[in-house]
């Protein structure tokens, strides 16, 4: 398979992966379990290095080390959706929150934020050396992978293959592989309380 040798020469490791980001980069990273967060981790822990870099977003489900106010001017996150994490560290004054419905995240990521670097987590190729995006990057990574001049993927063997339109991304369209075997992230269940179940009784 002659994408087998272009995946080799695409590798690098997540810390060489990270080395790509320069100060004024704006990264797209696909919301929830879509997010390459060991990767995001990586460009973080170089933050000293760089200046005015913007990771635009739809949900965090895991901890970044750029959330808090020191990384201010350096790297910091652009929200197009507050979740619990961003409401934890809203207070620091590093996250930008552009709200929109849904619907219009396509739109808005490629003529508002228009980033020039996409990062996202991915399947491991098929045969013909088309990656997934997973259960969440259907939504609006083809979009981003039309709007980025730089593609960075980071392939875990956990991700599901997603099949449908827009739901996978061909070697020969990344620039920078990395990879990290880890269970997806979900969203943890909560118990229901007594008022819970009495609102409910009304339903």
């Amino acid at each position: 398979m002659e994408w087998e040798a272009t995946y080799s020469q695409k590798l690098v490791s997540i810390e060489e992966a990270a080395k790509s980001i320069t100060s004024g980069d704006k990264i797209s990273a696909p919301g929830g379990c879509a997010v390459p967060y060991q990767f995001l981790n990586s460009v973080g822990e170089r933050w000293q290095e760089l200046k005015d870099v913007s990771v635009a977003t739809v949900l965090y489900m895991d901890m970044i080390n750029f959330l808090e106010d020191k990384y201010s001017g350096h790297i910091g996150t652009h929200s197009i959706f507050i979740g619990p994490l961003e409401r934890m560290f809203m207070e620091h004054g590093n996250i930008k929150v552009t709200s929109c419905n849904l619907s219009f995240a396509r739109e808005l990521f490629q003529k508002t934020i228009a980033a020039n670097v996409v990062a996202m987590e991915v399947s491991p190729p098929d045969k013909w050396g088309y990656m997934s995006y997973g259960p969440v990057g259907t939504s609006v990574n083809g979009a981003l992978v039309e709007s980025a001049d730089r593609v960075i993927v980071q392939v875990n063997d956990k991700v599901p293959y997603v099949y449908g339109k827009d739901a996978c991304i061909h070697i020969d369209e990344v620039d920078i592989i990395c990879e990290c075997h880890h269970d997806l992230h979900v969203l943890p269940d909560i118990p229901v309380s007594e008022n819970d179940r009495k609102m409910a009784q009304y339903i």
